[in-house]
């Protein structure tokens, strides 16, 4: 996605375990170790990831304040 749509900013919709995986990705986490990644997605919650020199990395993990208004 990076690849075809460099230096865009791009929204994707997933699943918890599908954010789970790019979090463990994001911080270095082996196969192995995606169930260790951070506690709890929240539903609808938002998570930002910048992509920066080949690295993805993690700005925002499970924002829910929009949820409470």
């Amino acid at each position: 996605i990076v690849e075809k749509y460099p230096n865009q900013t791009i929204m994707i919709a997933a699943h918890g375990g599908v954010i789970r995986v790019f979090y463990a990705f994001a911080e270095g986490y082996s196969r192995e170790e995606v169930g260790e990644a951070k506690g709890v997605i929240s539903n609808a919650s938002i998570h930002i990831f910048e992509w920066n020199e080949g690295k993805a990395e993690t700005r925002v993990f499970n924002f829910t304040d929009h949820l409470n208004k």
